[in-house]
């Protein structure tokens, strides 16, 4: 039995910021208002031009970030008011990550941003925004198109099935937003291990440290692992 979604609705968000949720360390998104859904979506890399942040290396490369796709899924799990206080308590110690082959210097989960964008956030005592949380982040083995037409610089979701891929893959009816497992213990927890597409071959998992190219998407497969991982 396979876990397959024949259509998704697909947050979108700016560049670098769509590679940041989906190399697994940025767990808060945040929007000048409360989600009104829960559940599984898509996290949807915008067509317009990547933003400025203040990490000089991130805005070097953020133009070669992928646009215009749909790079994972994701469970948004829950919505909440913060303050510049708050963001305070939950800074974790800077972690280097790796986009484009490039390092990088962010937060750890939940924030994942630059250091110095996070730095100007808490000084600013009048700062705050609405978290959208976002659990379960796992990368599509293959990022897939949107088109253009159906996203502006306004628009918070857009809705990706079967339309948008390519002809040769419409043969296949399945949906492309299967769910992978861990092979070593069943788990969602995995991710790029390099998070961009040179480095797509290469999984990690989170919870066992399992790190490879083979990823598992049959899930009475991973059930079983689950159980057994569990009896170690």
């Amino acid at each position: 039995m396979g876990f397959l979604i024949t259509s998704l609705e697909c947050l979108v968000v700016a560049q670098p910021y769509a590679s940041l949720i989906t190399n697994g360390h940025k767990r808060w998104e945040f929007r000048s208002f409360e989600a009104k859904k829960t559940g599984k979506i898509g996290i949807a890399a915008a067509h317009t031009m990547p933003l400025r942040t203040k990490n000089v290396e991130l805005n070097r490369i953020s133009a070669d970030l992928p646009r215009g796709v749909v790079l994972a899924t994701a469970d948004l799990a829950d919505t909440f008011f913060v303050t510049s206080f708050d963001l305070k308590n939950k800074i974790t110690r800077p972690l280097e990550i790796t986009l484009v082959g490039q390092k990088v210097r962010t937060y750890g989960e939940p924030i994942g941003e630059p250091v110095e964008d996070v730095a100007v956030v808490i000084a600013n005592k009048n700062w705050d925004s609405c978290v959208w949380v976002l659990d379960n982040v796992q990368p599509l083995a293959s990022p897939i198109p949107y088109q253009k037409g159906s996203e502006s610089k306004r628009t918070t979701w857009v809705t990706v099935d079967n339309s948008v891929l390519p002809p040769s893959k419409k043969e296949n009816k399945k949906s492309k937003f299967s769910v992978k497992f861990c092979p070593k213990c069943g788990s969602t927890e995995v991710f790029w291990a390099q998070g961009m597409p040179q480095f797509w071959s290469i999984w990690q998992c989170k919870n066992c440290n399992y790190r490879g190219a083979l990823i598992l998407e049959d899930g009475n497969l991973a059930e079983k692992l689950q159980e057994e991982w569990k009896n170690k």
